[in-house]
């Protein structure tokens, strides 16, 4: 084991029992700095490589107390396991200086909730079961981790290959008393619960009540309904559970509602129009997990009843979210000074502070603006009926937790600062960051047009507004400005609106995003699950339709589908039945290379495979009617299905291959023997059949 403090470092060996001792004779001027412990198997084991962040020898020293001797039962991080490991190199991988116990607090806070407690199982599993090993090309566990795009492709992908994999991980690290410590310490106090989709405001208090607020609870309620829970409650704890159970009854009300099997529960009782069933929160149970240095892991599970008007349907007790709790007194305080005088965004509202507490309020997509008294009190901001909790500060401003009228949601506030870009600025391929299943990438083209990657339906005109905001329409109905408010190194922070085109924009709504620009087009990721792009394989000319990002899907030379994919990095794909993942491994403007390689094993030369972009039709079409396009689909679990999908102003087809449209006029029309032509097509009917083409062409469709 290598223990680096500043400049010095320190060493000793771990013996047979995995224990060890070390004594830390620290220089005055580094007593106060955090410092990091490397771990490296011997021999076989050399890949194994476990790490750990520990805060400064100062703080050590006092929970060491007077013998000057640190165990375990007196700072459970003592323990190097897989979880700090994973933590050490999220906190790497996020480029947040750590320098003092502060800024180590808050890079902790900075991180997501859940994350590194589902990757540090990638690595149990690794090290417990011979079936998993370690992904090329990563040499040692810790190098694994450290590499963001392979540690998420395999966290992906192990929670498709085995849905119960990562909870079964869990299981067994709740199991060893190295890694999962709960002190008994009192839970009293507010706390902010989350997980990977929600989040909730909880007040303990001494007196076995407290307060619990929320946009949402677990998965029941759909997202566009998002209405807002309080509800005060009693708790009990023993042990490692925590029980809390509504005062008054916590009903919600949906018009149907699908377990977490998938099962389907109507909600008409056949005796209204309009029933609704009733969703009854009859208590949520806590289940503490592991101690951390910001907070607690925990499951949170509430336990449901649903009813339509003629009773009871369903109960149960919903999956255990995986959740992070912190606590508010441990979040860190901020002064006024950073916020007063500085342009403040989060995604639905702008900020300005003054000096005399008063603030600016404008919401992004109605442009009203309200003014309000703002106080400040540690990490505690209060405007009004909205509470912002600082939990962690980042080069682009801070990340906070809002609760607004019982809302409590995670959000970013980021800090506008002096952009100058001009149009050539715009130019590129934009990329969502992170770098994660869920980016996507958009064309900004020097001909003016704009696109979703490589798709053709989504093509649009653009133009700048000012010198950070530019200005995007897409098929003629739908525009969106995208406003830089900073940028930071390769990061450009932005504020998003869209909406439907109008004489007078109206966004529909706003959003933050933090996108990457590269002015040649290459890109870190496939396009969007919106985009149905069509390729040639360079060699053999072979077409290859992906439809979707999501779930891509090869056509062969029948037309059929046949292989399945699921996406789970920015840049790979798994194949779930033949195990392998499909990487993009290079990217320009026109073409792209792909490698198809079995899972934990790395790409091969012989393995690559160019695919050059495929030929765009253009559409002119006036009158009122819709156009198709439909895909014959094989799975392999021996299923068919026929899949139709409208195109609007631009479709694109592989090289060299005969296609068919599907023109249907609106209800009561009619389609004339010259109502389509172009790219040599023949109208049947219904059916545009456009024979094998080898050049871009335009079809006119009059309705």
């Amino acid at each position: 084991m290598v223990v680096s403090i500043g400049s010095l470092t320190y060493e000793t060996t771990i013996d047979d029992s995995l224990k060890y001792n070390i004594t830390l004779d620290v220089p005055a001027e580094n007593t106060n700095q955090p410092f990091v412990a490397v771990v490296t198997g011997s021999g076989a084991d050399s890949w194994v490589q476990l790490a750990a962040s520990y805060p400064s020898v100062m703080s050590l020293a006092e929970k060491a107390g007077g013998d000057g001797i640190l165990t375990a039962e007196e700072y459970f991080g003592v323990n190097i396991t897989a979880l700090t490991t994973a933590q050490y190199a999220e906190m790497k991988n996020q480029l947040i200086p750590v320098d003092s116990d502060e800024s180590r607090k808050n890079a902790f806070f900075a991180m997501h909730p859940i994350k590194s407690l589902e990757k540090s199982t990638s690595i149990s599993r690794m090290l417990s079961d011979i079936d998993f090993k370690l992904p090329a090309p990563a040499k040692t566990t810790l190098e694994f981790l450290l590499d963001e795009n392979l540690s998420e492709t395999y966290n992906e992908a192990f929670r498709f290959y085995d849905n119960t994999l990562i909870s079964t991980q869990i299981d067994l690290f709740k199991s060893d008393p190295l890694q999962s410590v709960v002190s008994s310490k009192k839970l009293s106090g507010t706390y902010f619960v989350e997980s990977s989709n929600y989040n909730y405001l909880l007040t303990f208090n001494e007196d076995g009540t407290g307060n619990l607020q929320a946009a949402a609870l677990g998965g029941v309620i759909t997202w566009d309904e998002l209405p807002a829970i309080n509800a005060d409650f009693t708790w009990i704890r023993k042990g490692t559970q925590v029980r809390i159970t509504p005062i008054l009854p916590l009903v919600q009300y949906v018009n149907y509602y699908i377990d977490h099997g998938g099962a389907y529960y109507s909600c008409n009782d056949y005796d209204q129009s309009n029933s609704q069933c009733r969703v009854i929160y009859e208590y949520f149970d806590i289940e503490l997990i592991a101690d951390i240095d910001a907070g607690r892991f925990a499951y949170f599970r509430p336990r449901i009843k649903v009813e339509n008007e003629n009773g009871y349907i369903y109960a149960e007790t919903s999956p255990s979210e995986l959740s992070r709790i912190i606590s508010a007194k441990d979040l860190s305080p901020i002064t006024e000074s950073e916020l007063v005088g500085q342009d403040w965004y989060t995604s639905d509202h702008r900020y300005v502070f003054d000096e005399n507490s008063t603030v600016l309020k404008t919401n992004l997509s109605t442009k009203n603006t309200e003014s309000f008294a703002w106080e400040l009190n540690g990490a505690r901001l209060v405007i009004a009926e909205e509470t912002l909790w600082f939990s962690a500060k980042d080069i682009a401003g801070y990340s906070i937790l809002s609760v607004e009228n019982s809302r409590a949601m995670r959000k970013f506030l980021y800090k506008r600062t002096p952009v100058n870009m001009t149009e050539s600025d715009w130019i590129g391929r934009w990329t969502a960051y992170p770098y994660d299943r869920l980016s996507y990438s958009q064309d900004v083209n020097i001909d003016k047009t704009w696109r979703d990657g490589f798709e053709a339906e989504g093509a649009g005109g653009w133009s700048i507004i000012n010198n950070h905001t530019q200005s995007a329409i897409s098929n003629g109905a739908w525009r969106m400005h995208r406003d830089v408010l900073a940028i930071h190194g390769d990061k450009y922070y932005m504020s998003v609106c869209q909406g439907k085109e109008a004489e007078i924009f109206v966004p529909y709504n706003c959003y933050l995003s933090v996108a990457t620009r590269s002015a040649s087009f290459d890109t870190v990721g496939f396009w969007g699950s919106w985009s149905y792009p069509a390729f040639n394989e360079k060699n053999s000319g072979q077409n290859w339709i992906p439809l979707g990002g999501s779930i891509l899907q090869t056509i062969e030379n029948t037309g059929n589908i046949s292989t399945e994919y699921i996406r789970v990095a920015s840049n790979k794909l798994l194949n779930r039945y033949d195990l392998t993942i499909l990487e993009m491994t290079n990217a320009g403007k026109d073409e792209i290379e792909l490698c198809e390689y079995k899972l934990f094993e790395d790409c091969t030369e012989s393995e690559k495979r160019v695919y050059l972009r495929g030929i765009e039709l253009k559409l002119t079409v006036s009158g009122e009617g819709d156009i198709l396009m439909r895909h014959e689909s094989y799975f392999l679990e021996g299923g068919y299905t026929t899949y139709e999908r409208s195109v609007a102003n631009m479709l694109m087809v592989p090289k060299g291959y005969p296609q068919e449209l599907i023109i249907k006029p609106d209800a009561g029309g009619l389609l004339s023997s010259d109502a389509v032509s172009g790219c040599g097509g023949t109208l049947v009917g219904e059916i545009y059949r456009i024979p094998a083409l080898v050049e871009p062409c335009e079809i006119t469709v009059n309705f």
